[in-house]
Order: structure tokens, then C-alpha cells, then sequence
């Protein structure tokens, strides 16, 4: 069970108030502590009130430059308050986060609230923002968010190794094999960018990111150099299945904060995702798939898994092959 702190169920309702909601304190502060008991689910290994916590943190550490800290706060309490767990195969569809799912989510319980509608729209768009990664060449505030998220990327080697077991029992139902490979061409892409993290404040975590990544990629390698030959699948394979993950960035040079350097160079666009959190959807907030939609995930599954490992281990991804196109 994981602890939480007392105030932070009153953090939430300040902001909403100061958005503007109609609802009393009360009301407020019992909608946190619903949303807290989503985060602190059951399966919830890493996408859980400590990940909240975290994010909320980092947003602290990155928002002196941000223009609505309220807004994206608010964004952070519902951004993965709907989990929807799966395969590597049921993933393609959905994301690991439910992103989206959780974005219909927050119109509804802030639409009850009478937020004004272009504020939902804009916190909706946010949380929507960290399943496509679109249009954050502009958008300081969006960066922010996606930094944030993203921040576990640069913590001490141990914290990290932490993270990939804790990601790896929430997303079990993919295979060794389907989750190394996955995880490798994740790392790859992300070594590959001109910076990991997109606000000016994020500099710091660099480094430390990139020695993460540089020893989890080195322990990939050597696991997947031990697997039988038969179990690996193709680049093309590997580009389908996290297609719907990723988008090109636009070029940054267009003066998001003035006298900043560039953070994406005009000649290289890159292809970033991020990954994020996590519950069991209300039932009646859900529509299930089509039937159609149902076949095709089935076919690809037995497509995509046939001679794959089925023994379960660590962790989930975020981006997408460069070549793929933007969703």
C-alpha cells in the first residue's frame, strides 16, 4: 500500500479552485482522493501515487518558465489515471498508459465540476499530448509535462534498475523477447536525439539519462545475444509494433524562450514518445473493442508471437522508428 502524504489531496483542490471551478472544497478534495485510489490500484507497480508525486516534483523543478502551472498540475493528476494493461500486441492499439482513455476520462469528471470548456480542452490536450507527442515544438508547457514524466530516466542507477522491474511486472503479459527488443530499439532512438529531455531546465539530466541508458542497453545486448536466433523478429516488425508511440518533432528554432539554444536542430528531426501511467478502466466509462478491432489484434498476436519466449520480465517503451510515420 503506498503512502500518501496529507497534503496532497489539498494541492489538487487549490488548483482547481484556481482555475475556476464551481464545486466547494469538499467536493474537490474527494475527487483527489478517488483519482488517488485509481493510481494505487492493484498491478500498479510504477504508475502509482509515488510516479504522481514524482511528476507533480518535477514540474515544481522545470515550471519557472511555464504559463499555466495550474493547468498542467491538473493535467498530471489524470494523465494516466486509466490503465489499460496488455500485451505488446494490445499495446499497439492502445499505448501502455491509456493516455487517451484517460484524457476522456478528465473531460467527464471536469466537465462535472464546471470547469470552463476551453481550460478542459486545454488539459485534455496535454494529457492526449503524451500518447502522440504532437505539435511541443511551441509549447513550453507541454515539454515541461513530457519532461517530467520522463524524469526517472536520469535517476541514480539503482532507482533506475528499480524502475525496469517495477514497468516490467506491470506489462508481464509481453514476453522476454517481444520486451527486449522493444525496450533495445527504444534506447536506441533516444541516444540518437541531439537532448533527451525538450525544456531549457531539463539540461541537468542529461548525463545521468544518458549513462543509464548507455548500461541498460549494454545488459539488453548481452540477453538478447543468449536468446535463440528464432526468436528475433525483423526492424520492420519491431517499427509496427510501437507505430501509434511516436511522431516527428517540427523544428525548435522558432524562439520559445528568447536567448535559448536551439533544442531540436532544424535538419534533424527526431521521433520522441513518453511513457507514463497506469489503472483498470471503470467498466462503465469504457466502450469494448469491435469485433473487427478484436480480430485484427488476435491475428497480429498470433502473428507477432509465434516461436517468442513466454517467460515475463522487465519494463515498457516510448518511442517509435524514425521511419515511421507520425501518428
Amino acid at each position: 500500500m503506498q503512502l500518501i502524504p496529507s497534503w496532497l489531496p489539498g494541492t489538487f483542490a487549490r488548483s482547481l479552485a484556481a482555475l475556476g471551478v464551481s464545486a466547494d472544497r469538499a467536493q474537490l478534495t474527494q475527487l483527489a482522493n478517488e483519482l488517488l485510489e485509481m493510481w494505487n490500484s492493484p498491478g500498479r507497480v510504477f504508475h502509482n501515487s509515488r510516479h504522481l508525486i514524482s511528476v507533480l516534483s518535477s514540474i515544481e523543478e522545470l515550471g519557472s518558465c511555464v504559463h499555466s502551472p495550474d493547468i498542467l498540475r491538473i493535467a498530471t493528476w489524470f494523465h494516466g489515471v486509466v490503465f489499460v494493461p496488455g500485451s505488446a500486441v494490445s499495446l499497439r492499439l492502445e499505448g501502455p498508459a491509456g493516455e487517451n482513455r484517460s484524457a476522456t476520462f478528465a473531460r467527464k469528471k471536469l466537465g462535472e465540476l464546471g470547469l470552463a470548456q476551453p481550460v478542459v480542452d486545454r488539459i485534455c490536450e496535454l494529457i492526449s499530448a503524451l500518447h502522440s507527442h504532437r505539435n511541443v515544438d511551441t509549447d513550453v508547457d507541454m515539454r515541461v509535462l513530457l519532461d517530467a514524466d520522463l524524469a526517472i530516466l536520469a535517476a541514480d542507477p539503482q532507482e533506475y534498475r528499480d524502475y525496469l522491474t517495477a514497468l516490467r511486472q506491470e506489462f508481464a503479459l509481453a514476453s522476454d523477447a517481444e520486451f527486449l527488443r522493444w525496450r533495445r530499439r527504444v534506447i536506441k532512438q533516444l541516444l540518437a536525439r541531439p537532448s533527451i529531455f525538450l525544456s531549457p531546465l531539463a539540461t541537468d539530466w542529461e548525463l545521468p539519462a544518458h549513462d543509464n541508458l548507455l548500461a541498460e542497453l549494454a545488459r539488453l545486448e548481452k540477453r538478447l545475444d543468449a536468446m535463440p536466433a528464432e526468436t528475433e523478429d525483423t526492424d520492420e516488425d519491431d517499427a509496427t509494433a510501437l507505430e501509434h508511440l511516436a511522431v516527428p518533432l517540427t523544428p525548435a528554432d522558432t524562439g520559445i524562450i528568447k536567448g535559448m539554444p536551439s533544442l531540436v536542430k532544424n535538419s534533424e528531426p527526431e521521433t520522441v514518445t513518453a511513457q507514463v501511467p497506469i489503472i483498470e478502466a471503470p467498466q462503465d466509462e469504457l466502450e469494448p473493442p469491435s469485433p473487427a478491432t478484436q480480430r485484427k489484434v488476435e491475428g497480429e498476436d498470433a502473428a507477432d508471437n509465434t516461436d517468442l519466449s513466454s517467460s515475463l520480465e522487465s519494463a515498457v517503451d516510448f518511442f517509435d522508428d524514425p521511419k515511421a510515420p507520425g501518428k
